[in-house]
């Protein structure tokens, strides 16, 4: 029953907007003019904002030796954007009831492997809904976090045609962590979210396990590394030449 307004950066979105009978903006969430014009019209359009989801998110293979532009780009959508999409619609959200939701991904919680960017990018989003929540506090509006496992979705079905991707998936060691889960179980957990305006959402619901226990999570993925080093050293420098 809600009235949705989506922003995008691919044109694509159109398709989707027209399918859903939905109004739609094509911009860019690095660019805070573009976001803060979006929130404006959608504002405009629908006559108030309920609730923000800042989805924007993108994956790639960062080390600590690679490509830095690739580090960046990563950094701008899943830190910048994250900041922006807030940013943009705050002056709509500050009234009871009101909520924001980050999908943040467990990724920001369980350092993924070879993922340096998006491990740091995504634990950054947390911090950035955290603060968010505090600073919308007395105002009788919320910010959570969306802490998702894989899915299938448009980012995983590029990443997994990766040469790393393609390695791991085969090492038993990580098979069950790089399991496919229906789309819709995401879905599911984003209108868990909303509907009870929760401060976190885990999907799925298990790994919240990794939020309650960061260090023995931790300590088990030091623990997998060591067992699947010469995979993942292979795995990089495929993927390096591949670049």
């Amino acid at each position: 029953g809600a009235i949705l307004y989506l922003v995008d950066v691919n044109p694509r979105v159109s398709e989707v907007a027209h399918r859903l009978g939905v109004d739609y903006r094509v911009a860019d969430v690095t660019n805070l003019d573009e976001m803060e014009f979006s929130a404006d019209v959608a504002a405009n359009k629908m006559g108030d904002i309920d609730v923000v989801i800042a989805n924007a998110g993108i994956a790639d293979i960062t080390t600590f030796e690679n490509d830095p532009e690739r580090y960046t780009r990563i950094q701008s959508v899943n830190e910048t954007g994250v900041r922006n999409t807030i940013r943009a619609c705050m002056p709509y959200i500050k009234d009871e009831n009101k909520y924001v939701l980050v999908n943040a991904s467990n990724g920001g919680i369980v350092p993924l492997f070879l993922m340096m960017a998006y491990n740091a990018s995504k634990a950054h989003a947390i911090k950035l809904a955290e603060s968010c929540n505090l600073e919308l506090m007395g105002t009788g509006a919320r910010c959570g976090v969306l802490l998702l496992s894989e899915h299938v979705s448009p980012m995983e079905d590029n990443f997994k045609k990766s040469t790393p991707r393609l390695l791991m998936e085969h090492n038993p060691l990580l098979k069950y962590g790089h399991k496919e889960r229906d789309a819709k179980r995401a879905v599911d957990g984003m209108i868990r979210a909303v509907k009870g305006r929760r401060l976190y959402t885990s999907v799925p619901r298990y790994s919240v396990l990794a939020r309650y226990f960061p260090a023995v999570v931790g300590w088990i993925t030091r623990q997998m590394h060591r067992v699947i080093q010469p995979v993942a050293d292979k795995a990089r420098e495929e993927y390096e030449q591949d670049q």
